[in-house]
């Protein structure tokens, strides 16, 4: 490492603070494209905890993290050294537990203040104290700077404008889901449970049936799909549907399955686009709540995987309908109940659970897993 331009009298910790913040929003963005989550609280917090392994590698191998080299900072030994990996890791572990708190709510707020005030007294941080650790400055590095706040800012902006445009172009509630039940006895719809099929559900009137083919893209599967629906005060419908995936595709795992499968339903809804998710178990099986944007038109529902069967129940509805049809979509998707023939079914989906915990942590969608299988 080349070093003959730092300094460690040219000390700034905003210009750290600006560092670390880029190499927090960097790891952020970069996990919410690969995990397709928009559970913002569960990688805010588990951001730092997988940074902190990162900036092992980063500091061992080249003394800076991609923010301190943009913002001129070098993290050495004050022999001219390198870190071991030991050193960068207990020095990574000290600033993710005395700095960020293990990442815990509220205290990762107050921790970085009071580090703050300490180091400004100190001119140090706490964990550049231990092992003979030196972080040096370039004398001007305006530019590297700018350049680091402009990145975070490009990534930071996409969440805001999308969060504004939920909250304020669709008056979009970012807790999908959060419906009102009926009291017993004010929902009254016909239960249907026709008996070739293995579940059950109420309606508000008889539904009616189709069934086709959907091939999936960029492959030469062609998955079976059936469907029941009908429409109610002429502006709302309400559908469950389901395709038979194929079983080599459940070895990724549910979560990725009820994704990538997301990724392919949607396709089918034109000029649709979507505007929350959320994995989360409905009965005890593997499930996906979504809401998707077309148009004047929304559309909520779930996905729900019984063994290789993926169910998805939905109402389409007039944007401007959300809160009148609140109560009849809770109930709706509540109603859904697996029959007696499926038991068999729910223990070897939940099998499958446990099986698909222990395989590759590859990222991957259904369609993507299918090429590589073939």
């Amino acid at each position: 490492m080349n070093i003959s331009k730092f300094s460690n009298d040219h000390k700034s910790l905003s210009r750290r603070f600006i560092a670390r913040l880029f190499d927090y929003t960097l790891l952020f963005t970069v996990l919410s494209f690969f995990t397709d989550s928009t559970n913002f609280l569960e990688l805010s917090l588990l951001t730092p905890a997988i940074f902190m392994v990162i900036e092992t590698f980063f500091i061992t191998f080249s003394g800076a993290t991609p923010g301190k080299f943009l913002c001129g900072i070098r993290v050495k030994q004050t022999d001219g050294k390198k870190l071991s990996l030991k050193q960068s890791f207990q020095r990574s572990f000290s600033v993710w537990m005395k700095g960020m708190a293990f990442g815990l709510p509220f205290l990762n707020i107050i921790f970085p203040i009071i580090q703050l005030i300490r180091a400004r007294k100190a001119k140090s941080f706490l964990w550049d104290k231990k092992d003979n650790i030196e972080v040096l400055y370039t004398r001007r590095k305006v530019a590297g700077v700018l350049t680091a706040v402009c990145l975070f800012g490009a990534m930071i902006t996409p969440y805001i404008v999308e969060e504004e445009w939920k909250n304020t172009t669709l008056g979009y509630n970012t807790n999908i889901f959060n419906l009102k039940k009926k009291k017993d006895g004010e929902f009254d719809w016909k239960k249907f449970n026709p008996s070739e099929e293995e579940f059950a559900i109420a309606f508000p009137k008889d539904p009616n049936f189709t069934s086709r083919e959907i091939p999936v893209p960029k492959s030469s599967l062609i998955l079976p799909f059936k469907e029941y629906s009908c429409m109610h005060n002429k502006t709302t419908s309400y559908s469950v549907c389901y395709i038979e995936l194929p079983q080599k595709w459940l070895k990724w795992g549910s979560s990725l399955v009820l994704k990538g499968s997301l990724k392919v339903l949607v396709k089918m809804v034109p000029n649709a686009k979507i505007v929350g998710k959320n994995t989360k178990k409905f009965k005890k099986l593997p499930a996906l709540d979504f809401i998707l944007s077309s148009k004047n038109h929304e559309v909520m529902g779930k996905l729900i995987l019984v063994g290789n069967k993926l169910y998805k129940i939905e109402v389409k509805y007039p944007a401007v309908e959300r809160e009148k049809n609140s109560t009849n979509l809770y109930n709706f998707i509540e109603s859904f109940e697996l029959t007696k023939k499926s038991s068999k079914v729910v223990k070897e989906t939940s099998l499958i659970e446990e099986e698909s915990s222990t395989t590759s942590s590859e990222i991957a969608t259904p369609v993507e897993a299918t090429e590589k299988a073939s």
